[in-house]
């Protein structure tokens, strides 16, 4: 039944996709700081950028600034792009959150066609030239509670042609908001104050139009994500964009886009490396330029990481952060504890070792080792739903906790990313 379910939700997502015919992109070319609407991030492209509300890795300094508050570890990644016409596309970037202080990101997105053949007025070859066109972008983002998260990005711009450059300023802001645990909302301004300041006889100054996304994600499981982005542009054309995300296993995962109009398709294999997580991305997609088809591979590191994203599957801002090296092998129980009042902890499942679950929240203050505990599936706030069974804490950091239940099946019925109400009981 759960594959049914499964299914259908993918076929659903598929005609939603394909319900968009193709059609070109390329109105983008020719206007100021086109190459930043091409979008960065493999994964963000396979699901035809619609990442507003997702942001949730370090592409998100520049799809969505306050995503940044999300990350649980280092990130880096590095992205290459097969673009047609000799031009070059490119982007690299590193991420590292301080806890509760929130994360920077540091990015690198450089566009480049060199060899161009100049000719004068008459037609004559006078020679080449190139093109190149750089974006460093400074971005910091932070959960300001449990379900709202700010963040900004500074770009550093530059631009060669020819003998001529220019340099310029740029800013982007960004918020999301979880009014439900299955939901998320996100929004983004970006190119505010934006322009190019160019060295020629005029000073010529250019200007880049302002863009506003919003966007909403749907995660019915940690495992899939629906996500649709709106585009609206203060000159051109408004633009919609949809995605859906599975991953088939722990260490695969498949996508499906459709990026204003024009479809989009990505994938995703993972493997641990020691104690971190190595991604290697690919997505298919329409070139903004020039209407052809954009193939573009990415490697993204995730350090101290030894868990696919899917195990740490929720895009909530108050995502914790994976735990220290524990030992799960102790079969003595502890003394028993009894509280003098009774407790309610609401937390995230980060590892299932059954009958033993590893598990994270912001606040674990109260809970001690050795004390008994109903599990219940959390809903909103403390509300409890499903009761999974009875356990006892073995082992209690300030931020992580291990479980181990009364019955190993209890524990084989959750899953890594489920939130769960913690009660403890006199």
């Amino acid at each position: 039944m759960r594959c049914f379910t499964i299914f259908k939700t993918l076929l659903g997502v598929t005609l939603a996709v394909l319900a968009f015919p193709p059609k070109s992109n390329a109105q983008d070319g020719g206007r100021a700081g086109a190459y930043l609407r091409a979008g960065v991030g493999v994964r963000p492209l396979g699901l035809g950028g619609a990442f507003v509300a997702v942001a949730n890795d370090l592409t998100a300094g520049y799809w969505n600034p306050a995503g940044l508050g999300q990350l649980a570890e280092p990130q880096f990644a590095v992205m290459y792009s097969l673009l047609s016409l000799d031009r070059k596309y490119n982007y690299v970037a590193a991420a590292y959150p301080f806890a509760r202080l929130g994360a920077v990101s540091v990015s690198w997105v450089n566009y480049q066609v060199s060899s161009i053949q100049g000719r004068d007025r008459a037609g004559a070859v006078t020679g080449e030239f190139s093109n190149g066109e750089n974006a460093f972008l400074i971005s910091y983002g932070k959960t300001l509670s449990s379900s709202f998260a700010l963040g900004g990005t500074v770009k550093l711009l530059r631009h060669d042609l020819a003998q001529r450059s220019a340099a310029g300023l740029g800013y982007d802001l960004g918020v999301l908001f979880q009014p439900v645990e299955f939901l998320t909302l996100g929004a983004v301004r970006q190119n505010l104050q934006t322009q190019l300041h160019w060295d020629d006889p005029a000073k010529t100054k250019e200007k880049f139009s302002p863009l506003t996304r919003v966007g909403a994600q749907i995660k019915p499981r940690p495992f899939i994500t629906l996500s649709a982005d709106y585009e609206i542009m203060a000159q051109g054309k408004n633009k919609f964009h949809a995605g859906g995300e599975f991953f088939l296993s722990r260490f695969a995962g498949l996508r499906a886009g459709n990026d204003g109009g024009a479809m989009a398709f990505g994938a995703s294999l993972l493997t641990p490396v020691s104690r971190h997580l190595l991604s290697l991305d690919y997505a298919l997609s329409r070139d903004r330029i020039d209407d052809g088809l954009t193939h573009q591979f990415a490697l993204v590191f995730k350090f101290n990481q030894s868990s696919p994203p899917i195990a740490n599957g929720t895009t909530t801002p108050a995502a914790v952060p994976p735990p220290p090296a524990v030992n799960t092998t102790a079969t003595a129980p502890p003394e028993t504890i009894v509280p003098a009042k009774t407790m309610l902890f609401v937390v995230q499942v980060i590892e299932v070792r059954s009958p033993f679950l590893i598990i994270g929240s912001e606040d674990l203050e109260g809970l001690q080792t050795g004390m008994p505990l109903r599990v219940y599936q959390s809903m909103l706030g403390k509300e409890t739903g499903r009761y999974y069974g009875a356990g006892q804490t073995m082992d209690v950091s300030p931020r992580f906790a291990i479980l181990q239940m009364n019955e190993a099946k209890q524990a084989e019925a959750l899953h890594v990313g489920d939130k769960l109400l913690l009660k403890v009981e006199p």
